[in-house]
Formats: C-alpha cells, structure tokens, sequence
C-alpha cells in the first residue's frame, strides 16, 4: 500500500485548518452583521416610537392651551354666576324684609284708625243715649208748657245734638274710608311685592342651574387634564400620561408590536 508522505499531509492540514479558520472568521463576520443589522433596526424602531411620543406631546399641547383657554372662560363665568346669586339673594332679603315693614306698617296704621272709629262708635252710643234723655225731657218740658210745644230751648239742644250726631257720623265714615284705603293699597303693594319676588325667585333659580352647569364644565376639564390621553397614527399608538408635571408616554409600533417608554 503506497503511503503518503509527511509533507503533503501536512500541507493537507494546514489547509484544513485554513479553511475552518476562514469558515470561523465568516460566521463571527455574520453574526456581528446580523447584530448590527438588528442595532440599526432596534434603533430605528427607538426613533420611530419616540417621534411618535413627541408628535403625540405636541397636539397634547396645543389640546391644554385650548383646555386652559376653556377653564379661563368657565371659570369667569362661574365667578359672575356667583356674584348675581349673591346680588339676587340680597336684593330678595331687602325686598321680604320691606315687605315686612310695609305691613306691620299697615296692620299699626289700620289698628289706630280702627281705635278711632271705635271711640267715635262709643262717642256715637253716648250721643245716642243723651239724645234718649233729652226725648224724656223735652216730654217732660211740654207737659209743663202744653201751650207753648215748640220751646226755643227745646230746638236749640235739638240743633246742636244734630250737629254732633252728623258730625260724628261724618269722622266715622271718613275714617272707615281710610281703613279701606289702606287695605286697597297694602293689597296692592303686596300683589306688586309677590311679583317682584317671583321673578327675583326665578332669576335666582336660573343664576344656581347656570351655575351648577359652569362649575360641572370646571370639573369636567380638570378630569379631562388628569385622564390619561391616547394617540393613534398610522405608525402606532401613544399613551400619555402626566403626573406631577412629569409625562410619561408609552408607544407600540405596529410592524413589530415593541413597546418604548420615555419620560419628558
């Protein structure tokens, strides 16, 4: 059997082991290839999302100057919603309280011109009884003087007794005629008095629903601040979230699903 010679085997192995080398050297080749392929495609993914975060960042922005510009209007309309509630309120106590006034004013002036006509009546019944006394003595006189039936004493008491008694008459309807006149106008003063505190009852009630409205708007705004914010674009989703004046966005690519996380 024809043997070969150290020589060519040993150039056999050293080609052997060139080859495994170069094989070793192109596979370590590769794999930092694919690593830096990878890199530049996770780097690339990183760009992409953190655009995404900044575009994101950007309408949010420009989302909480028209929400400042919102709660600025809300506000200051709450605050003339509050200070008309005040007014209307005050405006109605003063309005109760002088109609309180008008009519202990009218039952005291009704009570002294009813005490009045309660002295003329009783002046009246005293008249009245005098007059029933000067019957009996004037009887009594025209039986003394049967011949002289119409005495000038007689018809002088008689006169002034009827002066009196139409006199007396006349106070007393005359002050019956101011108790009238002032019930008419209390009543009238009272009609206009309910007007007035109806429609200040409802201008009020129509001040409170307006301003329940502009403080649920308030409440609506701040909550809408604090909420957590979502983006779409054609490239992924953005969650955005601020805390204490920290945004924390979170993206998701939609080619390869990646999450990124970036704080502003």
């Amino acid at each position: 059997m024809k043997q070969t010679s150290p020589k060519r085997a040993s150039i056999f192995l050293t080609s052997l082991s060139c080859f495994f080398t170069i094989l070793l050297l192109y596979q370590l080749n590769l794999q930092l290839y694919q690593a830096q392929v990878e890199n530049v495609i996770t780097m690339e993914g990183a760009l992409k999302a953190e655009s995404l975060a900044l575009l994101a960042l950007a309408l949010e922005n420009d989302t909480k100057a028209e929400q400042r510009e919102q709660s600025q209007s809300a506000s200051k309309s709450l605050e003339e919603e509050l200070s008309k509630e005040k007014e209307l309120s005050q405006n109605l106590k003063k309005l109760e309280k002088n109609q309180k006034e008008k009519e202990a004013k009218f039952k005291n002036s009704k009570r002294e011109k009813e005490a009045t006509i309660d002295d003329l009546l009783e002046e009246l019944h005293e008249l009245e009884m005098k007059f029933a006394n000067f019957d009996v003595i004037a009887y009594d006189r025209d039986i003394v003087d049967e011949e002289d039936s119409s005495s000038p004493l007689a018809h002088a008491e008689a006169s002034d007794w009827l002066a009196n008694y139409e006199d007396l008459i006349q106070q007393i309807e005359h002050e019956q005629m101011e108790v009238q006149a002032l019930k008419e106008q209390w009543d009238q003063e009272r009609l206009v008095g309910h007007k007035e505190a109806d429609q200040l009852k409802k201008e009020l009630k129509e001040t409170q629903s307006a301003k329940a409205d502009k403080r649920q708007e308030l409440n609506h705004l701040n909550e809408q601040s604090k909420a957590s914010k979502y983006y779409r674009f054609n490239l992924g989703e953005v969650k955005l979230k601020l805390e204490e004046d920290i945004w924390y966005c979170q993206v998701i690519l939609d080619n390869n699903g990646e999450s990124y996380q970036f704080t502003y």
